[in-house]
């Protein structure tokens, strides 16, 4: 599914409009390209003329891609120049020529550690099957990868990615704690960094 937006420039209707595509995600469930003018960035190295950059405004749009870049999507594109606009169209092509490649299951040792861990194993060990008890057991064992798999992509997410955004995140929150040392920055800063902790101690039993 494709969508094309044009974010307002207006802060508050932004913010609507993520709320608006966070309620529409939440159905979703095929791969889903969001294009368009988001009017906002999140590097202030990322500006060219126009309206200042506001920390909180980056922030916020780096929230929304955080909560929903939850998997990769692989795609050749190529931009065309456009004279006279700062906007320019872009050709993307989503098919590929490339083998795909079966990616074998990998059990993740942190997710024993979750609460919901047991009762997906045991839901998922339930089906009912008639025949052979080593099909059975085959066919069991793969119900259960298949059940942890979409469960643990729904749960944790891209550990790389959601790493990459917290250190996005963090550099926004440390701009913002030093222009504004307030003690509510200072608890916004300390919480990203304790879920950043979490996802680099995945990253290291990955």
């Amino acid at each position: 599914m494709v969508s094309a937006v044009y974010a307002r420039c207006n802060t508050v209707e932004r913010l609507e409009l993520w709320d608006e595509l966070d309620s529409i995600a939440e159905h979703v469930q095929c791969p889903w390209i969001i294009g368009g003018d988001f009017n906002v960035i999140l590097d202030e190295e990322e500006k060219l003329g126009g309206l200042d950059f506001t920390i909180n405004e980056a922030i916020d749009f780096a929230s929304f891609i955080s909560r929903n870049a939850l998997s990769e999507v692989h795609f050749s594109g190529s931009k065309y120049t456009w004279q006279g606009s700062d906007h320019a169209p872009l050709h993307l092509s989503c098919n590929s020529d490339e083998v795909p490649i079966i990616k074998p299951f990998r059990f993740m040792n942190f997710w024993s550690r979750h609460q919901q861990f047991k009762k997906i194993v045991e839901d998922s060990w339930k089906i009912d099957f008639v025949g052979n008890p080593f099909l059975e057991f085959h066919a069991k064992l793969k119900n259960v990868k298949k059940a942890l798999s979409a469960w643990s992509k729904e749960v944790f997410g891209n550990v790389f990615q959601q790493i990459a955004t917290l250190e996005d995140i963090i550099k926004v929150r440390e701009a913002q704690l030093q222009i504004h040392p307030s003690a509510d920055n200072r608890a916004a800063l300390n919480k990203v960094e304790a879920e950043l902790k979490n996802y680099l101690r995945r990253e290291e039993e990955f």
